[in-house]
């Protein structure tokens, strides 16, 4: 495979969906948005009955979102849910509680527990026959277990017998996904890439069409996993676009470990090409996942290659850097290391325990069977002596006729205690996995509904005083609807903002190009950008102005996109302008006479030049640095201080100007300020 310059450039903007919100940002919106969730489960735990059996739902309603963010939380709640099953005497509850603690201390990588707890839900389901999703994922959870300690023998045997599961609806023959995707990966593992290859795709093939969202969140390994196939046959082509496709769906569904996985994936390719700017942009993602998720492997792996990277620019602070994270992640993986190990040796000795149990339960099966097969044996014996020697007695006749029968009975039940010994041998874990969160919109809906009642009685009490003609509280109560009514109006539009999200969130943006007013749409965005900033700072002033060439007319663009590149250079431009002003301050040898010696100015023009509208966004503010010039539009480059500026801003606008068919230019002087042009050509269709 081939990399031309081209596509050097624009490999990290294949990837939109990560670089335009950042993983950070991404992140700890979703973790904001879990935490929001569990908040008012919270809170409606606190207000339940303790006599009110929905605490146990409640209560593993906190444990599960909990596990995408914390832990340790979630372990917390999992075990009071088990408690409340107890108390309230619930056997189906408590297996499902056992269930999710399975799961947990997977997470958490205490092996031995996650097996006790996997065991008793296991026999739980298996006495009361639970539907067969709940039987698919056990064997898959199992598989997972086996496979982490590396008993590979164990784990193919848990996912083979969760295959064998027939399924019996369509809802339950989609789990089967998440079985393929592990025995994928263990013939993977294994360098068995045939086996390892028809399984994955196996899996994919179920994904593609299931309609669970928490199975699509799944999705994104299989698809990492088909990647790692195709590049060790060899097909490094198709092994990038696979990766593409798994990095969007880890992103999309909050699959943090495996998003990067991908970007490491993604990067050694490059690395392998000697595209090293492009390796670097992904090792740098990578990294950047690795240091949210605190994925100790991954971080060390990042951090090396970042530190390479760096050593061989000549950067040597920023190799450094990396070599201490380097240091860092090696010092907690030896720590991890030490305690996998002691966790293994105790998860061994667990599972030696539990064979041993079943090694008594088939001995006793045993001796049961032989025990029967003597009585048999007897039986027959004794039957054939009575039908020889009483063969001409009707009554002996009918008698070795009913012994036979007996004999077929115990067969019978000889046949079914075999059937039911040898499903007690295999080995099952996790019930099904609760797939959902509470509704978000729910809470604003109470509000609406509790909101609307209270009026109703406030109506009612209007009522009763204009009726007594106590004018003073009918105004006092009035203004209590009102307010009232103004809270239902806010939770409602609340409820309208969640939905449209949610909606938004669920599509493909399909920007068209159609005729826009640029001259408007730059005044627009200029005012909008003034008012975000006096938002944040009521006491900075800016002058702005504009100059717009009538001419500029309308042009055919995607109005969104354009608005956002104006917007990033409007911002930049009052960034600039503020942070020479607050320099100025500083320097001034009478700040407190307020003596003004710099006025702040950012402005806008407009001119049709033959077959091109420019657009020219201007500041008096410091200007760029002629050592950095060549680098601003590089993703990730900025030269605001950390925490204020991702370096994306620049290098997303300068795709979409591209996009459009235009071009981006800068002109600057130090101490003076900067200009930023946008060249878009003018076409009367597109």
């Amino acid at each position: 495979m081939k990399f031309s310059a081209a596509q050097t450039d624009s490999s990290a903007r294949e990837f939109p969906f990560y670089f335009q919100s950042g993983f950070t940002r991404h992140f700890q919106l979703n973790t904001n948005r879990l935490a929001d969730s569990i908040n008012r489960m919270k809170v409606k735990l606190q207000q339940l009955d303790p006599a009110d059996t929905a605490r146990f739902r409640l209560t593993i309603g906190i444990a599960i979102p909990y596990i995408e963010i914390n832990n340790d939380s979630s372990l917390k709640y999992a075990l009071l849910a088990k408690k409340e099953a107890q108390r309230f005497k619930m056997p189906a509850f408590e297996g499902q509680a056992n269930d999710f603690l399975g799961a947990v201390y997977i997470r958490l990588g205490n092996s031995t527990l996650a097996l006790q707890h996997l065991i008793e839900a296991r026999n739980y389901f298996q006495k009361v026959n639970r539907k067969a999703s709940q039987m698919i994922v056990i064997g898959r959870n199992l598989g997972d277990l086996y496979a982490k300690e590396g008993d590979t023998l164990l784990a193919k045997e848990n996912y083979f017998n969760a295959l064998s599961i027939e399924p019996k609806i369509s809802s339950e023959f989609q789990f089967r996904s998440w079985v393929l995707t592990g025995l994928g990966e263990i013939y993977l593992h294994s360098g068995q890439l045939d086996s390892a290859l028809y399984y994955t795709n196996e899996s994919i093939a179920i994904s593609d069409r299931n309609e669970l969202i928490i199975l699509r969140k799944y999705t994104a390994q299989a698809l990492h996993n088909l990647g790692l196939i195709k590049l060790k046959k060899g097909d490094t082509v198709a092994a990038f676009n696979i990766m593409q496709r798994g990095l969007e769906a880890a992103y999309r569904h909050n699959n943090y470990q495996i998003t990067g996985e991908i970007f490491l994936s993604i990067a050694e390719i490059y690395a392998a090409r000697h595209i090293s700017d492009s390796a670097f942009t992904f090792y740098q993602a990578a990294y950047e996942v690795a240091s949210e998720m605190r994925i100790s492997d991954l971080l060390g792996k990042s951090s090396l290659r970042l530190k390479e990277y760096y050593k061989a620019k000549g950067n040597i602070d920023s190799a450094l850097y990396y070599a201490e994270k380097v240091l860092g992640a090696s010092v907690l993986s030896r720590d991890i290391e030490k305690a996998k190990q002691t966790q293994t040796l105790t998860f061994k000795e667990s599972l030696k325990e539990q064979q041993r149990r079943n090694e008594v339960a088939r001995s006793r099966a045993r001796t049961i069977y032989i025990s029967l097969a003597t009585i048999l044996a007897v039986v027959l014996i004794s039957g054939i002596f009575l039908y020889r020697s009483y063969k001409k007695q009707r009554a002996a006749n009918l008698t070795l006729q009913k012994q036979k029968q007996e004999i077929q009975e115990t067969l019978e039940l000889l046949r079914s205690t075999q059937k039911q010994l040898i499903q007690a041998e295999k080995m099952a874990s996790l019930g099904e996995l609760t797939t959902g969160i509470a509704h978000e919109i729910q809470n604003p809906l109470n509000f609406i509904n509790n909101f609307s009642e209270v009026n109703r009685e406030l109506i009612s009490d209007l009522n009763i005083e204009i009726e007594k003609g106590n004018y003073d509280e009918v105004k006092i109560i009035a203004a209590d609807i009102s307010e009232n009514e103004m809270k239902i109006n806010h939770h409602g539009k609340r409820a309208d903002t969640i939905v449209k999200g949610m909606l938004q969130h669920s599509r493909k943006s399909e920007g068209t190009k159609e005729p826009t007013d640029i001259n408007a749409l730059c005044d627009e965005y200029i005012r909008l950008a003034s008012h975000g900033l006096l938002a944040k700072d009521k006491t900075f002033n800016t002058t702005i102005k504009t100059d717009f060439d009538p001419a500029a007319g309308k042009i055919n663009i995607i109005p969104q996109d354009i608005g956002r590149v104006l917007l990033n250079l409007f911002n930049n431009a009052f960034y600039a302008v503020k942070e020479k002003q607050k320099e100025n301050e500083e320097h001034s040898e009478e700040k407190d006479k307020l003596v003004k010696v710099y006025e702040p100015t950012v402005s806008v023009r407009t001119r049709k030049d033959a077959d091109k509208i420019k657009v020219t966004v201007s500041d008096n503010g410091n200007g760029i640095p002629g050592k950095v010039i060549d680098k601003i539009f590089q993703p990730f480059f900025t030269t605001k201080p950390t925490g204020q500026g991702t370096g994306l801003g620049l290098s997303l606008a300068y795709d979409i100007v591209k996009a459009h068919g235009g071009d981006l230019l800068v002109e600057t002087t130090p101490g003076m300020g900067s200009s930023f042009i946008i060249e878009l050509p003018v076409q009367k269709n597109d």
